[in-house]
């Protein structure tokens, strides 16, 4: 997935232009890769990271929070090996703000990011346990919601509610786990991932269904997120934390 060098949004497939903020691709990709643009780059990237997973009011905390960090101290070399080398620039910048925000900001924070997920940062995705990767992004255990990860435990009638709600894998399609979001415990609304896709429905909305390789926009909306213009909404922190897991799971 490429992103925008202006706004560093995801651009859609075969986009003449960002549909973000009207930049045209084929200028995007003209910009230089020099150490200052790939430092611009990673403090935009910043910016919008604390503006959806955290407050947007705060970002000049964390500007200050850098530059009072061991961070900021060997970033400058940093930036000058991406200039020689850039690989999949993108992913990487977006690393290094995990890595700094998770390791250097945490008491800035309103809303908690796990620090285990940086274990999953350079990793292989077909030496990744996809499962656990998911579990460690989630962190269902801080969550008041029930989640099943063993569908054999799962009562017939929420297996049954669930798959005709919403749940619709393809053949032989390994299901990860089920989360309930209904109100009451019917589990005709919630999420489910499997290997392949994310599966949900919403109250008074339609079920949705994303594959991974298909993700495209992933975006927060207040206190929802957008994926692939879908509305998705669990609960607040839960929600964030699923912005970052799609994220990820675009790039395996």
């Amino acid at each position: 997935m490429e992103n925008c060098a202006h706004c560093h949004k995801p651009l859609l497939k075969n986009a003449r232009f960002c549909h973000h903020c009207g930049a045209r691709v084929e200028e995007a990709k003209k910009i230089s890769t020099g150490p200052q643009e790939i430092a611009n780059r990673f403090f935009a990237l910043l910016k919008q990271m604390v503006r959806e997973e955290q407050d947007e009011s705060s970002y000049e905390k964390y500007l200050q929070r850098f530059r009072e960090s061991e961070f900021s101290q060997s970033f400058d070399t940093r930036m000058e090996q991406l200039a020689q080398n850039p690989g999949s620039l993108d992913e990487t910048l977006e690393e290094m703000c995990d890595f700094f925000m998770i390791r250097h900001c945490r008491d800035l924070h309103v809303n908690p990011i796990p620090e285990i997920i940086l274990r999953y940062q350079q990793t292989d995705p077909a030496k990744t346990d996809l499962y656990q990767m998911m579990m460690d992004y989630l962190q269902f255990s801080e969550e008041a919601d029930t989640v099943y990860s063993n569908l054999l435990d799962m009562p017939v009638d929420k297996l049954r509610n669930a798959s005709q709600a919403f749940l619709f894998p393809q053949k032989n399609e390994r299901i990860f786990f089920i989360c309930d979001l209904s109100l009451l415990g019917s589990c005709k609304e919630g999420f489910a991932m499997t290997e392949k896709a994310l599966y949900w429905k919403a109250p008074l909305e339609k079920p949705r269904a994303v594959f991974y390789a298909n993700l495209e926009e992933i975006a927060r909306e207040k206190e929802w997120i957008r994926i692939n213009g879908y509305f998705f909404n669990a609960r607040k922190t839960l929600n964030i934390r699923m912005l970052k897991l799609l994220r990820k799971l675009r790039r395996y």
